[in-house]
């Protein structure tokens, strides 16, 4: 269990609707992109509202979204 045992953070970055969907246990949900009735807008908050939800600055983070395109954006911004 990498995420239990090593110091990591599992953290969620699709939209809220994509996470309630299904998830993995212990996943953080903070989204990149929030779905809207315009279509996906970046979520200005993101990169503070993570910092605001991790508060141990030494765990390593693992994101991960469905294709892996936010997840490397959000993992850039942080």
């Amino acid at each position: 269990k990498l995420f239990d045992n090593e110091g990591y953070v599992l953290l969620d970055v699709r939209s809220v609707p994509e996470y309630l969907e299904v998830h993995p246990p212990g996943a953080f949900n903070v989204p990149f992109l929030n779905k809207t009735e315009q279509g996906m807008t970046s979520n200005a908050d993101f990169s503070k509202v993570v910092q605001d939800i991790i508060a141990d600055k030494s765990k390593g983070i693992v994101t991960f979204c469905r294709s892996g395109g936010r997840s490397i954006r959000a993992a850039q911004e942080l």
